[in-house]
């Protein structure tokens, strides 16, 4: 046995669930497993969920406890069919390297011991929204004033500044985020 890989199943046949799309194969050759890989990156999305994968792995080896154990709601998928949009958990992971489903700082509390998590640490590339000038949602601090002034408003849009003081709040952005409830 050469060594052991994750294998990427369709995500068009395993329907949304990005766990059933993956399994455990042995390979028992260099070029057997260089040419799976070639297949794989080749695919629709190969190349993508490869990249899912390694970020995911990025929480160990244990990676399905720890990132459900982040998530509010588990059985949401992390990908969705047919078309491989990642989930709000992923970006965040990719950013805040946990799952969480909101792009708030901190936990919520709604009431009845019941929490939802949003993110807990300082990043160092933030998220922008057009939902939150729609009243939609709330972006909080750790992910509007990253490290790096980097920030991308949707799938398509990075905005990126050499000079950090970009993103110094004027007085009226300070006064409106002291007023917030």
């Amino acid at each position: 046995m050469l060594g052991v890989g994750i294998e990427l199943g369709s995500l068009e046949t395993q329907g949304d669930d990005l766990q059933k799309a993956l399994k455990v194969t042995t390979f028992t050759s260099l070029s057997s497993a260089m040419q799976r890989l070639e297949e794989i990156i080749r695919s629709r999305m190969g190349a993508l969920l490869l990249f899912l994968l390694s970020a995911l792995l990025s929480r160990g080896l244990d990676w399905y406890e720890t990132v459900q154990a982040d998530r509010d709601d588990p059985t949401q998928p992390l990908v969705t069919a047919p078309f491989g949009h990642a989930s709000q958990e992923i970006v965040n992971l990719l950013l805040s390297g946990m799952a969480v489903a909101n792009v708030f700082d901190g936990k919520m509390d709604l009431g009845g011991g019941m929490f939802v998590k949003g993110i807990l640490t300082p990043v160092e590339v933030g998220f922008l929204t057009l939902l939150e000038s729609l009243n939609f949602c709330k972006v909080g601090q750790s992910l509007k004033s990253p490290k790096w002034p980097i920030g991308s408003e949707s799938h398509y849009t990075v905005l990126f500044a050499l000079d950090p003081r970009v993103q110094e709040e004027n007085e009226f952005e300070s006064q409106s985020r002291n007023n917030d409830p």
